[in-house]
């Protein structure tokens, strides 16, 4: 991507994480390919998974909803 003048980035949000990249309309194909092996090969390891679910429980607030509190106690 950098040798495509390309930025990327991810932000990950208490139910959601959004992808961005931002590169010149003639790399477009690239941009999307990208994106598209990155929602679809993309493989989470147990460790990563557990570390991002304590990392938005905390930057919720600590006083999350009843249901988002009942799935982080049950490991959801």
């Amino acid at each position: 991507m950098d040798a495509h003048g390309a930025s990327w980035n991810a932000y990950t949000y208490n139910e959601h994480t959004d992808f961005e990249i931002d590169i010149f309309s003639e790399h477009v194909g690239l941009g999307l390919e990208t994106l598209s092996e990155i929602i679809s090969d993309s493989v989470i390891s147990k460790e990563n998974f557990e570390k991002s679910q304590d990392i938005l429980y905390r930057e919720a607030g600590g006083k999350p909803s009843w249901i988002k509190e009942f799935l982080h106690d049950n490991g959801i």
